[in-house]
């Protein structure tokens, strides 16, 4: 015999965040974290990541990270200074986003993709922003923390 665990939509809810934060500097140029959701045993996220730098882009890329609100303090810290790199990544993964800030309020993102299935493919991306770029994509990952943490 078979048995179900039925979840609550609530308990559903908490794992799973509605909304889109983005960096669009030009219409070839983006980087996008969507459907981000919470693992069941807390120990971390994943998310639909869409990234694009002129000719070369990832689209619908599954990312995963471990500490959404630790990369929130640090990115609203690094916003307020105008210094220090912020990292999105899982400890387990190669892939990650860093956001580098520097002189005058720019700010490099940067990271690295690859595929785990022995094909090498690996993407590399930097593209720059001014530091303005980033206070919408701050509000709605804590946004999103805020929704995932109850």
């Amino acid at each position: 015999m078979v048995s179900y665990h039925r979840r609550s939509i609530e308990t559903l809810a908490e794992m799973f965040a509605s909304g889109v934060a983005e960096i669009s500097v030009s219409p070839t140029e983006f980087l996008r974290l969507s459907g981000v959701q919470r693992f069941e045993d807390g120990s971390g996220f994943n998310a639909t990541l869409e990234v694009s730098v002129r000719t070369f882009e990832a689209r619908c890329r599954p990312f995963y990270f471990d500490d959404l609100a630790e990369f929130v303090e640090d990115l609203n810290r690094s916003l307020e200074l105008l210094t220090g790199t912020c990292v999105l990544k899982s400890r387990y993964e190669k892939d990650h986003l860093a956001l580098t800030f520097g002189t005058l309020g720019h700010v490099s993102i940067s990271g690295v993709l690859g595929e785990a299935d022995g094909t090498n493919c690996v993407l590399r991306f930097r593209f720059s922003a001014d530091q303005t770029y980033l206070q919408s994509f701050a509000k709605e990952l804590q946004r999103i923390g805020q929704q995932l943490s109850g």
